[in-house]
C-alpha cells in the first residue's frame, strides 16, 4: 500500500503543527470478505484523552462508519483504545464488505490538548471474487503516489421515458458507480 502524503491540521499556536493524521490512498477487498482501513497519527505530545472517526465520503456528505449507522450495522470493528492512545492507531475493520462499500474513507482523529486531524482519505475498492484489481476508470489510479487522485461518482437518473407528465419514483437516484 503506497501512503499518500498527509493532511496537517494546526492546533494551539499559529503555525505550530501538532498533528498529523494519515492514511494509505487505497485499499482493496473481496465481496464478502473483510478490510481493514488503517489510520494512524503523530503529534508533538503524549496524548492522554482522544477519539477518532471514521466517515464515508458520499455526494458531499458524510456517513459515519459505525455500527450505529444502518448500512454498517453488524459489520464494524474499531481499534481498541489503547492501540489508539499508545500505538497511535486508529484503524477500523469493515466485514461482509458490499459493492456498495466501494468509496473513500476518511479517518478523523480528535486529541482535546492538540486539537483535531484528518487523514486525505482512502479509496476502498471492493472486488467481485475473481475480478482483477485494476482501475475501472482510464486514467484514475487511486493511491498511485503521483500526489493528486481525481475520480467521479455518477448517479443514474430514473426518468419516465414517455413526454406525459407522471410522478417521480420515490427514490429517482439510482446506486452510485464510477464513470
Amino acid at each position: 500500500l503506497g501512503w499518500m502524503g498527509i493532511e496537517r491540521w494546526w492546533a494551539g499556536e499559529e503555525g505550530a503543527r501538532d498533528l498529523w493524521v494519515s492514511q494509505p490512498g487505497s485499499v482493496q477487498g473481496t465481496e464478502g470478505g473483510s478490510v481493514t482501513l488503517p489510520c494512524s497519527y503523530n503529534s508533538t505530545r503524549e496524548p492522554r484523552l482522544g477519539s477518532y472517526t471514521w466517515v464515508k465520503e458520499v455526494a458531499g456528505a458524510r456517513l459515519e462508519l459505525s455500527d450505529g449507522t444502518q448500512e454498517f450495522r453488524g459489520r464494524v470493528s474499531r481499534a481498541q483504545d489503547r492501540s489508539f492512545l499508545r500505538e497511535r492507531r486508529a484503524d477500523v475493520e469493515l466485514r461482509d464488505l458490499r459493492p456498495y462499500d466501494t468509496g473513500t474513507y476518511r479517518c478523523l482523529v480528535k486529541i482535546p490538548t492538540l486539537g483535531e486531524g484528518a487523514g486525505n482519505g482512502t479509496w476502498l475498492q471492493v472486488l467481485k471474487a475473481g475480478e482483477s484489481g485494476q482501475p475501472r476508470t482510464p486514467g484514475f489510479s487511486p493511491g498511485s503516489g503521483r500526489g493528486v487522485g481525481a475520480g467521479v461518482l455518477c448517479y443514474q437518473r430514473k426518468l419516465p421515458l414517455t413526454p406525459d407528465p407522471q410522478p417521480l419514483p420515490a427514490q429517482p437516484w439510482g446506486p452510485p458507480q464510477l464513470c
